[in-house]
């Protein structure tokens, strides 16, 4: 899991504060939170063994010791995971208790999720034997797209192909193109070889992850190559 979203520290010297914070909350004699005084023995052992060897500076540290060092702090983690998921996961603590041991309570308050509001723009780009790319996806005006506008669906047509693409008209906006694809991209790739020479139609719009679609942009066009 990356550091960012992992809740133990990545650093060495953050994990020893909440190691050390971590043994000061679970005694061995009558440990809180359901813990039993076995694995707090274990917390204590494995945060004396990392620690202790913290404290030997990295210049006189030998290549047995960085090795042994790396077996200490896997341990450390190893029980502090096993304590959280075995008795904190759904913990009988109140929210100070929680913050004490350093930990985040769980948001169980959904985000809301607006419908967005920025339109998009992009260009087409061709190729050669009728592969077309949309690129350069991005919001008008160079503002960069919140959670809510995260997606972009581009709706798209050929005038004259007999494929289901097909359209018979230059349309006025997006919902005269009936076929689209949905992308987290800032291109995407389309295969129009057996259109090659009629033109192609593009018109996008931001959509987020419950659905709600926000405005059109512009029409853009370009003929296959």
């Amino acid at each position: 899991m990356p550091a960012s979203r992992d809740w133990l520290p990545n650093k060495n010297s953050e994990l020893l504060v909440m190691a050390d914070v971590w043994v000061s909350c679970i005694p061995v004699s009558n440990p809180p939170w359901g813990i039993t005084s076995e694995v707090a023995q274990d917390l204590k052992t494995a945060h004396h063994s990392f620690k202790d060897r913290m404290s030997v500076p990295r210049n006189e540290r030998t290549l047995a010791m960085n090795a042994e060092f790396r077996v200490f702090r896997r341990q450390l983690t190893h029980i502090m995971r096993n304590i959280k998921r075995r008795f904190l996961f759904m913990p009988p603590m109140n929210a100070f208790e929680y913050s004490i041991m350093m930990l985040k309570q769980r948001d169980t308050e959904p985000t809301p999720i607006d419908t967005p509001l920025l339109q998009p723009t992009g260009e087409i780009n061709s190729s050669r034997n009728g592969i077309m790319e949309v690129g350069s996806i991005k919001p008008a005006g160079g503002v960069t797209p919140t959670k809510a506008e995260y997606g972009v669906s581009i709706h798209y047509g050929v005038l004259g192909s007999e494929w289901q693409y097909g359209i018979s008209k230059v349309p006025s906006d997006g919902d005269e193109l009936l076929h689209n694809v949905f992308t987290r991209k800032k291109k995407h790739l389309f295969n129009f070889q057996k259109d090659k020479g009629k033109q192609l139609f593009i018109c996008m719009r931001y959509e987020n992850s419950k659905g709600k679609r926000g405005p059109w942009g512009e029409v853009l066009s370009s003929f296959i190559s």
